[in-house]
């Protein structure tokens, strides 16, 4: 399965062009494509998981009167689309930035930008310990568009961005390194000689430069959106949006997404909003566990019944899982549990997690321990130091239940995997090869599943949607969507595994 096919499961047609006519469109979709060629009206196409939301983006373009944009949401896609959208331009937000730079000032493109910044201005330990960190903090502050009305960016805003979302920074040094962050970020706006990744979509704001004008602009994966994405819309003054997305699929609040970038879109250009809620991908019975959550998504004609099945109660989660099941959780922990008994077993598993990203520079940060101190090589010893990080973090963190959850998950994570090994180097080369490994059951947190489907799905710990520690409203949609997007990535079955009460 290629990547455009793990994004949206339903297949292409064969070529863009005449044999797109002979295909049977829904009667949603004919919809979709009249209000393009037929009316100037802004649209906003609510798409369920698995409708062909960017099958029927490719067909309206070739549909849509004038000159068309397509925007993807990442670069493989957008060379996909590539050889797919005959009629217009394909490019990621990020090129149509970089094309701006290159048109309006004589700057040079260098993703070492924020980095040789960071150098400069922090100290050797700050950067060695939290040198990234900074980096994607000012990251943050531009994909969240802080600066852009005029008032300065303070180092509270940028404290807030190291709690909301869930930096490793000690309580201890939040502040120091949200100061430096401020510096950094201040720097990087002011040079105007080089520009990064995130200067490609804040620079042109920023300095106010002109966008291209297209009769269409289609935009994909809107619920995805930024803040900064959201203002790049609006500087396209005089194109028409079209845009597509699933509400129920905003799951990366996280990422600096707008966690309500489909109603912000709609109110911003007061679009017309149209549905796509026949699924393509699930079966009947897995439909019907997805209405629970979004009463619109509707079975397409015939389609198989599927099943979804609970564990008996008392029974347990099989010791090992059978090659391509799709195991979801919400958590680490639980998933981190299941990957150990297949390394105990020498059984081949993959892995997609954040976790595996920061694993190893979390660890040897405990193992370095106080300035001037041995490096601990012991698992043991630094489950001391773990414990100790634990209990002055979640002492600093009373009352924000998120940051509560989140230390929670990396403790038991990091306890679990330092527990099996006798050795720091050890439970990091555990994780490396976890990184690697390319055949197995593929274990996954939810966020990183967004896009993926299998016929075999598998849910660890159902009783953790949604996160007992979910607090508001806010959080508790994000909580909703990451169960529906667990639920919808079954094409055949869908099993909920052991709960623990």
């Amino acid at each position: 399965m290629n990547l455009l096919d793990q994004v949206d499961s339903t297949p292409l047609p064969e070529a863009v062009g005449a044999l797109s006519d002979k295909r049977k469109w829904s009667p949603n979709q004919e919809a979709i494509f009249d209000a393009v060629s037929s009316t100037q009206d802004n649209l906003l196409v609510q798409a369920v998981a698995g409708s062909g939301k960017t099958t029927t983006l490719v067909e309206a373009t070739r549909r849509a009167e004038g000159t068309t944009l397509f925007l993807a949401f990442n670069k493989a896609i957008a060379e996909e689309l590539k050889t797919r959208v005959a009629h217009g331009d394909v490019k990621t937000m990020n090129a149509l930035g970089h094309r701006l730079w290159l048109d309006n000032s004589s700057a040079k493109f260098d993703m070492q930008k924020l980095k040789v910044l960071i150098d400069k201005i922090c100290p050797p330990d700050m950067v060695k310990d939290y040198g990234y960190t900074i980096s994607r903090v000012v990251g943050l502050a531009k994909s969240l568009a802080l600066g852009l009305d005029g008032e300065p960016v303070t180092s509270h805003q940028l404290a807030q961005i190291i709690e909301n979302f869930q930096f490793d920074v000690p309580c201890d040094f939040v502040a120091q390194v949200s100061e430096y962050a401020k510096t950094a970020f201040e720097l990087s706006i002011r040079d105007n000689t080089t520009f990064d990744f995130d200067d490609q979509l804040y620079g042109p704001l920023y300095y106010g430069w002109d966008y291209p004008v297209y009769t269409n602009v289609m935009v994909d994966e809107a619920q995805d959106l930024s803040p900064i994405q959201h203002e790049m819309l609006q500087a396209m003054r005089g194109s028409r949006i079209i845009a597509v997305g699933d509400r129920h699929q905003a799951i990366y609040g996280f990422r600096g997404a707008s966690h309500d970038s489909m109603d912000e879109l709609k109110s911003m250009f007061q679009s017309k909003e149209l549905p796509l809620d026949i699924t393509y991908r699930c079966p009947v019975q897995v439909v019907e566990e997805a209405r629970r959550l979004n009463p619109d998504i509707r079975a397409r004609d015939n389609a198989p019944s599927g099943s979804v099945s609970d564990l008996e109660e008392g029974a347990e989660d099989p010791r090992l899982f059978i090659p391509n099941q799709l195991v979801l959780a919400r958590t680490n922990a639980p998933l981190f549990r299941a990957i150990l008994r297949h390394i105990r077993q020498r059984e081949p598993c993959r892995v997609l997690s954040n976790f595996l990203d920061s694993f190893q520079s979390f660890v040897r940060g405990l193992a370095k321990g106080p300035r001037g101190s041995q490096e601990l090589r012991k698992a043991s010893d630094v489950l001391e130091r773990l414990d100790r990080w634990y209990m002055k973090e979640r002492d600093a963190a009373q009352g924000r239940r998120g940051r509560l959850a989140y230390l929670h998950d990396r403790y038991e994570t990091v306890k679990l995997l330092l527990e099996q090994h006798s050795t720091v180097y050890e439970a990091c080369e555990t994780v490396r090869r976890l990184a690697e490994c390319r055949t197995g059951p593929l274990f996954s947190t939810i966020h990183k599943a967004k896009g993926l489907e299998s016929p075999d799905v598998y849910i660890i710990r159902p009783d953790l949607m949604p996160h007992p520690m979910a607090d508001g409203e806010k959080e508790l949609v994000q909580e909703g969507n990451l169960k529906y997007v667990a639920i919808t990535r079954s094409s055949d079955q869908l099993t909920y595994g052991q709960r623990e009460f």
